[in-house]
């Protein structure tokens, strides 16, 4: 069957660090003193980790007493300068040694991510764990289930919470994942084994009983850790679930071997053989928004802000370093648009830059799981039609 999206979407949820905080991913602030100052043994004695510390040591000053670390939005700036004007550091930190460093600090973010957050819940696992351990995101689609699906979320959050409990309570009963790119695994080519079964709900999907799926657009637009592009084929690679990183290789293997066998590792394009990186746009001052993949993500995250009766902040705070984001409201955004802005740590600042895109803002203190308890849901999207 053909599923296809209504004209215009009841409400947009613009996701910032806040919404991910909720369920124990750390802060950006919060990454780099745990890579210096680790906790865990096996993380500690690692060679991505010993990679990485070794370049921040020789390139930064931090102090554990004081807890004075650098930013990690400067690290990359550092990395991404010599990176982007095609130029070394030294003759140890060549191009594709710093090439190579970046690749590595990108998989420490994946492994401390993933270790540190909830993990989302069935409605039988919470249960027998109860519901404080569940994902504020299990909270967010069991209210979609029970209210209505014609919405649309952008999130600038890199990490896979939301995909896996998305993956947990929607699919395929109820929805199906639109990214809003095009990725390799929907080819279904040799070699994708394990990756090819992924649904395109841009295309005729299966008709399967008792279900009724609708698509949501999920916008990572600052791109995903579990998403992977190739430089020779000029495609992108879905590896869903991949958080078991080799903290010494840095490989991942492409899926969990409980249910999956031993599979080959996702560190190699399946089409091609060659090396993948990991698609996401940097935490840098100054962020390069020219790659083909983001441009297709800036595309769709226009056309659903000018497609949303509201859109809800959630998490999120306006920080300096996302100018493109304001941009993108304040072109698109509709002029009867209602605004509402779910924190409860805004500055006067940040209120100030809501109240700049609109008249219409209506401020919640609350978390986002008091929100959603609370009815956030039905008070911005409705009941199903």
């Amino acid at each position: 069957m053909f599923i296809e999206y209504q004209k215009e979407r009841d409400c947009l949820f613009f996701l910032g660090a806040g919404a991910s905080y909720s369920d124990g991913v750390p802060l950006q602030k919060d990454i780099v003193p745990e890579i210096l100052s680790p906790k865990d043994e096996e993380f500690d004695n690692s060679e991505l980790r010993k990679i990485v510390c070794a370049f921040i040591t020789n390139n930064f000053s931090y102090s554990e007493e004081s807890n004075t670390y650098p930013s990690l939005e400067t690290i990359f700036s550092y990395i991404d300068y010599f990176i982007d004007n095609d130029v070394a550091l030294c003759k140890v930190y060549t191009l594709e040694k710093l090439r190579l460093l970046k690749e590595s600090l990108v998989k420490l973010i994946y492994f401390i991510t993933s270790k540190s957050a909830k993990s989302p819940l069935t409605k039988r696992e919470r249960e027998v764990k109860g519901r404080e351990n569940d994902s504020v995101y299990s909270f967010l689609w069991e209210r979609a289930i029970e209210t209505n699906r014609n919405f649309s979320i952008i999130t600038t959050n890199y990490d896979n919470q939301i995909d896996d409990a998305f993956d947990r309570w929607l699919y395929p009963r109820h929805g199906l994942i639109d990214y809003c790119i095009d990725f390799l695994n929907y080819t279904k080519e040799d070699g994708l084994i394990g990756f090819d079964w992924w649904v395109n709900p841009r295309e005729p999907i299966p008709d399967w009983d008792n279900c009724d799926p609708r698509p949501i657009k999920l916008i990572k637009l600052h791109g995903s850790l579990n998403w992977k592009y190739c430089n020779c084929c000029s495609q992108a690679v879905l590896t869903p679930w991949n958080k078991h990183i080799d903290l010494d290789t840095g490989e991942l293997p492409r899926f969990d071997p409980s249910w999956m066998g031993d599979i080959d590792n996702a560190e190699l394009c399946p089409r091609d053989g060659y090396p993948l990186s990991t698609l996401i746009v940097p935490p840098t001052h100054s962020k390069i928004l020219k790659h083909p993949v983001v441009q297709n993500l800036i595309y769709e995250a226009q056309l659903e802000i000018r497609s949303a009766k509201k859109i809800v902040f959630i998490g999120y705070s306006f920080p300096d370093a996302d100018i493109h984001i304001k941009a993108f409201f304040a072109k698109n955004l509709r002029n009867d648009a209602e605004l509402t802005v779910v924190n409860p740590y805004l500055t006067e600042a940040a209120r100030q830059a809501y109240r700049g895109l609109s008249s219409k803002v209506e401020f919640i203190e609350d978390s986002f799981e008091q929100a959603l308890e609370s009815g956030l849901m039905e008070s911005v999207v409705g009941k199903n039609a």
